[in-house]
């Protein structure tokens, strides 16, 4: 398993002092995703696990913004296992079954299609292509603009994180993400760890929303594994 490490990107015009006081706040305040969260969160949740996803397995040798959001928005071709993966984690292949596990990936996948584009519908600033550097060397990756975390849809999910338990446990669907999801290094879980883990998701993407308020600049962020 990973950590998944939050990078900015600013136009020419933002002066240097302030986009190093932008990634100063995000370091110190320890904005830093895992490999299961896109698939943790992907169990009640659209467009926070999907952002997650694109930006994080949203990496190739390609030359232009329109071809990456192709190859993310469909099931890998070249190499289908790798699109799953992030979702994969979602799940304990154990005891769901990797087969079954991946049928349900496939399925949010496809329904990620529709989401990303309403989403990106809705945005004022374009993703941004940008080059990255993590595990691995220098690639290039997407990039989401900040104001995608004030679109109305993702602060409902941004506020639910925050604000209420990601299981109730009142209901079977609650137990069945305790039996089935969630392969957690194959340590133990239960709710009260899956709903810490939960919360801490949207204090990260709070942190980048109050960072932005902050300074008033808009930026492009995506996460890179170190």
């Amino acid at each position: 398993m990973g950590n998944w490490y939050t990078h900015t990107y600013f136009n020419k015009k933002v002066p240097e002092k302030v986009r190093r006081s932008i990634r100063d706040e995000l370091h110190e305040r320890g904005v830093v995703f895992f490999d299961e969260d896109p698939g943790l969160l992907r169990h009640k949740l659209r467009y926070l696990p999907m952002i997650l996803r694109t930006a994080m397995y949203a990496w190739a040798n390609v030359r232009s913004l329109e071809t990456m959001i192709r190859r993310v928005k469909k099931i890998g071709v070249e190499d289908p296992s790798r699109n799953h993966e992030f979702y994969f984690f979602g799940f304990d292949p154990f005891k769901l079954g990797e087969e079954k596990a991946r049928e349900l990936c496939t399925k949010w996948i496809r329904e990620d299609e529709e989401y990303f584009d309403k989403l990106i519908a809705k945005l004022p600033v374009k993703l941004k292509l940008v080059t990255a550097w993590g595990e691995g060397g220098v690639r290039r990756q997407l990039a989401w603009p900040t104001c995608t975390l004030k679109v109305e849809e993702v602060t409902e999910e941004i506020d639910f994180l925050s604000s209420k338990p990601f299981l109730a446990m009142d209901n079977d669907y609650d137990k069945w993400i305790v039996e089935y999801g969630g392969y957690w290094e194959g340590k133990e879980k239960g709710p009260e760890k899956i709903n810490s883990r939960a919360k801490l998701c949207g204090k990260n993407f709070k942190t980048i929303v109050d960072v932005y308020k902050k300074h008033g600049v808009e930026f492009w962020f995506t996460f890179v594994w170190v």
